[in-house]
Parts: structure tokens; sequence; C-alpha cells
């Protein structure tokens, strides 16, 4: 489902090392493939298919229900996170959280020097134990005193409802496949990403949203800037990043893409 595992050498080491003769491997993006190419996985193997969805019912109209809930006005910039709070994992080496809540948390105060209107929220809840790096986020936005201008709004069953209130949500992560950047602009929501693993294969920087490095909160903050700066921009990259989403992860056009490799797969084998 992503390309973490082989980021690192130990576990990557492991993958190969258990990999055998009747293993055929279907990467869920460019990135990932490239990565399992190099690795010398023969090209009769290996396919790339995105994970598909439904996509339809992504487009919902602003309700302003989200902006209600936080004491909002229909016209308050609200930039917002929608990811699970992944706790950093040791077998990787990891010190922070891979979706890159900490560098949201940072980018807040530089784009409040520009819109000292804006708020922020970020939704998702703990996930695989992350309670005390969920807390360790809260106490880190406490003690940079956003209290005033962050709401952390927890896990959702009714994303697509809520997402159409934020004017741009970003996804700053640190390692990761198209993620869920795909289910914003699905929803046709200004997007920015990090030029990790298969986010730009989606976020098609000054055309389907803004890309910027991972960990550089300045260039996240500048990016926001840019798309709170000029709304109707910022929408016209979203629709374009939505007819490329539905191009390339409608299940419509990845079953057949899967059913077509098991096909190929009873073949070799024969």
């Amino acid at each position: 489902h992503g390309p973490l595992h082989l980021e690192a050498a130990h576990t990557r080491a492991a993958d190969l090392a258990t990999r055998g003769p009747l293993d055929f491997y279907i990467a869920t993006s460019r990135a990932t493939e490239a990565i399992y190419r190099r690795l010398g996985i023969p090209a009769e193997r290996m396919t790339m298919v995105y994970s598909g969805s439904h996509t339809d019912g992504y487009v919902r109209p602003r309700t302003n229900e989200l902006r209600r809930e936080l004491g909002l006005g229909d016209d308050t910039p609200l930039v917002g996170m929608i990811a699970w709070m992944y706790p950093p994992k040791a077998i990787l080496a990891q010190r922070s959280g891979l979706k890159g809540h900490d560098v949201f948390l940072r980018s807040i105060p530089l784009i409040l020097a520009r819109h000292p209107d804006a708020r922020f929220a970020i939704v998702g809840g703990e996930l695989s134990g992350g309670e005390r790096y969920a807390t360790r986020l809260r106490t880190m936005a406490s003690e940079m005193r956003l209290d005033d201008v962050l709401t952390f709004v927890g896990p959702r069953d009714d994303v697509p409802r809520i997402q159409p209130d934020f004017d741009v949500v970003v996804h700053p992560s640190r390692s990761e496949n198209p993620g869920g950047a795909v289910y914003t602009l699905l929803g046709g929501i200004p997007t920015v990403g990090t030029r990790v693993g298969g986010i730009p294969e989606i976020v098609r920087d000054d055309e389907t949203g803004l890309l910027v490095p991972p960990e550089d909160h300045e260039s996240l903050a500048a990016a926001v800037d840019r798309m709170l700066a000029d709304p109707a921009w910022a929408r016209a990259t979203a629709a374009r990043g939505r007819e490329l989403a539905r191009s390339l992860f409608d299940i419509s056009v990845t079953a057949p893409r899967v059913a077509e490799f098991y096909d190929h797969v009873v073949r070799f084998g024969a």
C-alpha cells in the first residue's frame, strides 16, 4: 500500500529476503513500483494499479456545519489537515509521525502573519497506539499558543460532508502513496502536498495543487498563503485535480486492471 517499508534498510531487506518463486507484486503508486524495479523485481512479476474507490459522492455543497461547530463565520479562512495520527515507528527509527502533523503546526504562525483571521483544524483520531503521540501534538500546539486558532476535531465519519468547509487542506507527509490527497481532490478541495512517494502523481504542482518539500514548514505556509490569496485559482487547481483523480482512481478503471493481472499470474504459472 505504500513505500514506507522500502525506505528503511532493514525492513527493505526483510521484504526481499522473504520473497519466493510464487510471489507477484501489485504496487499502488508509480513511486512504489519504481523502488521495486530498482530492487530487481522482474517486470513479468510486477504491475501498478492505484487503489480504486467509488469516486462519486465526494463533491458536496458547503454546508458550513463544521464552521458552526467551530464557532467560525462563513467567510473565515479555514485551513485543515485530515489524517490519522500515526505515532512514530521505532522499527523505522522515526521521531515524528509520518503524516507530518508537527510540520503543519509549525506552519500556522507563518500563515497567521499573512492571514491573521485564518483558523485551523485537524480532523482525525489516534491510530495504532497513537494516544501518546496525539497528546504530544496537543501539547506542542498549546506551547505554541495556538489554542485560540486551532481545533483538534477528532475522528469523523462524515468527512465528505465537512471537508467542503475547508478553503485549503494540507498533506505534509514524510512518506506516502497518493494518500489522502486523492480524497480531498475528489471533493474538489484546494490541496497542498509534499514531494514524497505517490503524492506528486495526483498533486501536480501548479496544475492540480501545490507541492512542497517534506519537513519544510516555511514552504508549506507559503503554499497555503498563495491559495488563500487567490481562492479562484485554488479552486481551479482543485477542479483539475478532481478530474485527474476520477480518471486514475475510479474502481471501474482499477478493478479490471487487477483482474487482468490475476489472469497474467494464472497464465504465468501454467
